[in-house]
């Protein structure tokens, strides 16, 4: 199946443009394989997000490592690791 990509918008120059910094920060973001995003959330740059893991709509996710099969919710984030992967396991028993 053909990798689908989400639309992204970055706005990470603020501080540039407000003469706070010379250069402007990056920081890569890593999503896994089977990651889903609801809608209007935000992925902060120094993000990597666990394969089978769901953002829940309107989450601002900080720049952290989260586990596999994690249920990400809230601002500020709540992450419930694991959340998914007694599901997961279960259905492919079946």
């Amino acid at each position: 199946l053909p990798t689908r990509r989400p639309a992204l918008v970055v706005a990470d120059s603020h501080k540039k443009c407000i003469g706070m910094l010379q250069k402007t920060e990056r920081r890569d973001i890593v999503i896994e394989n089977n990651v889903f995003i609801g809608s209007h959330s935000v992925i902060k740059g120094g993000s990597h997000i666990g394969h089978h893991s769901v953002v829940a709509a309107g989450t601002i996710v900080e720049g952290v490592d989260i586990p596999s099969y994690s249920l990400i919710i809230g601002n500020p984030m709540k992450v419930k690791v694991g959340y998914y992967s007694k599901i997961i396991k279960k259905n492919d028993s079946t």
